[in-house]
């Protein structure tokens, strides 16, 4: 094998190790990241009366993640089709006028079970 080979194959090894080892670090959501999920939590939970409230808060069960590449929004409560839209559409136009990373809905029937999910709708 000729030394350029060897280079070549060392520096790929190198970035195939750093690649597997970054990933951890790299798309863990940043400070920013979560204060942009919580800021379109907040409006959308400003902007849409959701008719489903916790019955200890009082407060609806609308919950959100950050991720590097996304803010994630959960909704708890059985919407129909038409609300679930109206609910996109007012996480459009909030994502849109703060410019934020695309918001991911995700709709689940109830809180006990993800696998209740209804609906996801990514809104960019």
């Amino acid at each position: 094998m000729s030394k350029r080979a060897i280079l070549v194959c060392g520096i790929l090894i190198v970035l195939i190790g750093i690649a597997a080892y970054f990933p951890c670090f790299v798309f863990v959501p940043s400070n920013s990241d979560w204060e942009e999920a919580r800021s379109v939590h907040e409006k959308l939970i400003e902007s849409y009366d959701f008719r489903d409230k916790d019955e200890q808060t009082g407060e609806p069960p609308v919950y959100a993640a950050a991720f590097y590449k996304y803010s994630r929004i959960m909704i708890y409560g059985n919407y129909s089709p038409e609300e679930r839209q109206e609910i996109a559409e007012m996480t459009r136009t909030i994502v849109e006028a703060e410019q934020t990373k695309p918001v991911r809905l995700s709709f689940f029937e109830n809180r006990i079970n993800q696998d209740s999910l209804l609906e996801e709708i990514t809104v960019k």
